[in-house]
């Protein structure tokens, strides 16, 4: 099934791109249950944004000037009135199964984008980590790929259990579909996306080369740990002796790569590094040049998923705390140095790396070839044993890899330690010879995978990274105070922004992301954090931090201290505000998505004749979307890690996974902007700081010094 993009809301849309096919009558039936997404009111979408814009702004004019823009958009016979009916219209058009932003979201957030996707699209999670998995990598990829052919198998068969919240309400599975036989085309001007409902394989990379490999039998079931252990040990050992003699393409023109790292086979996932109608006029020429061309990218595009078996090099083998190294690995194969468990308060010990400028060897990881297909799911197993998850958003989000990641890492765990036959180094059982899928390059071709090399070098080099561990911040800690504790969290987000970046007013605009799975077809809404009463807080606090580290008794503008009491209450309006705006977003009535769809709307009617109503061209809207601080979470025992890179250029990516005991924070930011300031470990450091201040806040006392 082929993903198209049409206009917002499109009738036609949905007929193209239904998953309604590609479900089991079960999961059906439990989709009957799941309510549409709800059309919020005019007044309150534009109540809820001014509540959300206000706040940024730095002066009373340009305050009365958003409010203007939105007292004139949704006056009577202003614009909004007809484009909130147009909509509603739309909507009630619309299939039951469908959702009134699905179509316009697929091109806004995603397909439309033409950058480089590896940054821009692609998170990734860490998963939890085996104690055996060291000695055997290849066993634990086994193990997990044969848990992901079961899963998809169960989901064929209806097998899968029945996603519902923790009050009984049933949840949309619909998304599950393009979990796994997913593939990101590339078009010129806009993507699409495809599903093969009846993949039984998977594509094997390693040093370049692409190995397909069947996981589902011709009887549907899903082969066996052992088997597949044989089965990679020997593609590993195919592409590790085709690297050893020089890699040429089918017509002869030699493809070059690092010493350190030799290639098996023309690196063709380069392409995936980049910029989208670049890839789209190389992947026409490859589909033009060959039949054999064609047939190699169908089986990519087909495959469940790119399982990655990564060449560490020397670089990685001496690294410390390779599991924090290899979340950092598993976004975009940067290299992080390790962020051991630390003290909140101890931002010294906040770790990164990432960039050439780095001292740490980072530039090494840089000058790699891309072992990753970014246009797909990628199982990333690294020599150490760790696995991580790296996934094209477009057709899912974090909730569905979570399912994924669940399920299979508790089924792969019941197969558990490697038998005898798996330690590193053993023999395997014989294994028929496994050839990588042949390409035809030409010259075009060729010129495209080199600057796609290049591409990967430099996004490689442009994003640094760094993370921290925080202990002891629970649900228990944080209900024990009486607040929520993602509130919390994202309260010392904003504070440790103001922090790192001064106390002169400006503060950043927040995005969250809240699913909306409990809803037809639904994705995310913005949870747009950056409260009047957040602010407050975060200015109030920074100012009171400022004067505790200079020894003085007044802020930087002269203004008395707030006391302990003071900061505390400004703590706890802080995080009720930001439970109240999730509240809504949960029950699909926040307002940016509305917003989004009417400003779509509004765009089409004009279609170049007049400009677009005042509230999306005056500065407010500007201000609000420019996320500075990209954020967002995950909570779930399989994974130990949850990464992003930032959506601006002097911003920050946010990615934070809680656990029993607390979370881990893996922060991401530009390399190119660290000389303005704009630093992730810098940042990371005052996330430590900040959130030991909410700690000591809670328990009733500011410290005498940060």
């Amino acid at each position: 099934m082929s993903y198209r993009v049409a206009s917002a809301s499109s009738h036609g849309w949905w007929q193209l791109n239904s998953a309604a096919g590609l479900q089991h009558p079960r999961y059906a039936a439990h989709q009957q249950r799941v309510p549409r997404l709800p059309v919020p009111s005019l007044a309150e979408s534009c109540r809820k944004y001014l509540r959300a814009v206000l706040p940024l702004h730095t002066s009373d004019a340009a305050r009365d000037a958003t409010r203007a823009a939105v007292d004139a958009f949704q006056a009577a016979g202003g614009p909004g009135p007809a484009l909130h009916a147009e909509l509603l219209a739309r909507d009630a058009a619309l299939p039951p199964d469908s959702s009134y932003i699905e179509s316009l979201w697929y091109e806004y957030a995603y397909l439309g984008c033409r950058d480089p996707i590896p940054v821009a699209s692609n998170p990734a999670v860490l998963l939890t980590a085996e104690p055996w998995a060291r000695a055997s990598p290849l066993w634990r990829a086994a193990t997990l790929v044969s848990s992901v052919a079961r899963w998809q198998v169960a989901l064929r068969q209806g097998e899968l259990a029945l996603d519902v919240s923790r009050d009984g309400s049933a949840r949309c599975m619909s998304t599950l579909a393009h979990v796994l036989g997913t593939a990101r085309v590339p078009r010129r001007g806009c993507d699409a996306f495809t599903t093969t409902a009846t993949s039984r394989h998977i594509v094997v990379l390693r040093r370049g080369a692409l190995f397909p490999v069947e996981v589902i039998d011709a009887d549907g079931q899903p082969i066996a740990p052992t088997s597949l252990f044989s089965t990679l040990a020997a593609i590993r050992a195919a592409a590790d002796e085709l690297a050893r003699a020089p890699c040429s393409t089918s017509t002869g023109d030699a493809v070059s790569a690092p010493a350190h790292a030799p290639l098996a086979a023309p690196p063709m996932a380069d392409l995936t590094c980049l910029g989208r109608d670049e890839w789209a006029v190389a992947r026409d020429a490859l589909l033009a040049a060959s039949a054999r061309n064609a047939s190699s990218l169908r089986a990519v595009d087909e495959a469940l998923l790119v399982l990655v078996l990564e060449v560490d090099d020397a670089h990685h083998k001496q690294s410390a705390g390779h599991v924090t190294a290899s979340a950092a690995r598993a976004l975009h194969d940067t290299l992080i140095a390790p962020a051991p468990a630390v003290e909140p308060a101890a931002s010294a010990n906040v770790r990164g790396g990432g960039g050439d400028s780095d001292g740490d060897g980072a530039h090494a990881v840089a000058s790699r070839y891309a072992d990753r297909w970014y246009d797909k799911l990628q199982l990333v197993i690294f020599e150490s044993g760790d696995a991580g998850l790296n996934f094209e958003h477009a057709p899912i989000d974090g909730v569905q890899v979570l399912r994924l990641a669940e399920d299979v890492c508790a089924w792969a765990r019941a197969c558990g330690p490697p038998p005898p036959l798996a330690p590193r180094g053993a023999t395997p059982v014989a294994s028929p010879p496994h050839v990588p899928l042949a390409w035809d390059v030409t010259p075009s071709v060729a010129v495209a995978i080199a600057n796609g090399g290049r591409a990967a070098r430099e996004l490689r080099a442009s994003v640094r990274a760094a993370s921290l561990r925080l202990d002891g911040w629970t649900s228990e800690r944080s209900r024990r105070a009486g607040v929520g504790l993602d509130a919390l969290v994202q309260t010392a987000l904003q504070l440790a922004y103001r922090m790192a970046h001064g106390t002169d007013g400006r503060h950043p605009s927040v995005y969250e992301a809240c699913s909306t799975v409990a809803f037809r077809r639904g994705r995310t809404e913005v949870i747009r954090s950056a409260s009047a009463e957040a602010v407050a807080f975060a200015t109030q606090a920074a100012a009171a931090v400022a004067a505790l580290n200079a020894d003085l008794v007044a802020a930087q503008h002269g203004a008395r201290a707030p006391s302990d009491a003071q900061l505390r209450a400004l703590l706890v309006s802080g995080c009720a505000a930001h439970s109240e705006v999730t509240a809504w977003c949960q029950q699909g009535l926040g307002h940016e998505r509305h917003l989004l769809t009417l400003r779509s709307l509004a765009v089409e009617r004009v279609a170049g004749a007049s400009s677009p109503p005042l509230i999306f061209t005056e500065p407010g809207w500007a201000l609000l979307t420019r996320s500075t601080l990209s954020t967002s979470c995950l909570r779930s025992a399989a994974i130990c890690g949850f990464s992003f890179g930032p959506v601006v250029p002097d911003g920050y990516g946010v990615g934070y996974a809680y656990d029993s005991t607390g979370l881990t924070v893996n922060v991401t930011s530009y390399a190119a902007a660290a000389p303005r300031g704009v630093d992730c470990e810098l940042y990371a450091g005052r996330l430590a700081e900040a959130m030991a201040l909410i700690g000591r806040l809670l328990d009733g006392f500011l410290p005498s010094k940060l």
